[in-house]
């Protein structure tokens, strides 16, 4: 047994492209050495799929997540506004479970929540489907 990460990005269009890990490392570590003038402006929702492998052969989903992607006007990603919406997530995941109930307190403070939901995005069962078959192999994906 094994795992695979495999990353798409969804188009406006609700088309799926296979975005490989290796080309989304080099996009994070120096955007401009990686624009996708395919995405030029846009907000771009995408899936993060790790795959269990028996062989070669993917068996199920282990674990899905899903984000928004911002590029700029020359298609290059946005990775301080991807890097806030992560740390904000991770902050109100470890937030919630570290809190201690205050029935005083009347206030929340739920700025990394409100961040966090701006890059984030939960597909239908239609694209969720689109998405594992993709996974799977069973559907053809453009490679960006």
């Amino acid at each position: 047994m094994g795992i695979s990460f495999r990353r798409f990005l969804i188009g406006s269009d609700d088309r799926l492209y296979r975005l490989a890990n290796a080309k989304f490392n080099r996009m994070i570590r120096e955007p401009s050495s990686e624009p996708l003038p395919l995405f030029t402006g846009q907000r771009v929702r995408m899936a993060d799929v790790i795959v269990e492998l028996d062989g070669r052969t993917p068996v199920r989903i282990l674990r899905d997540s899903f984000a928004i992607l911002e590029f700029d006007g020359k298609g290059q990603l946005d990775f301080g506004k991807f890097e806030r919406q992560q740390f904000a997530l991770a902050s109100s995941v470890i937030d919630a479970a570290l809190a201690v109930p205050d029935p005083d307190n009347k206030v929340v403070y739920a700025i990394n929540r409100f961040v966090a939901h701006g890059g984030s995005w939960n597909p239908t069962y239609a694209m969720k489907r689109r998405i594992e078959q993709a996974a799977f192999g069973e559907i053809a994906c453009r490679l960006v």
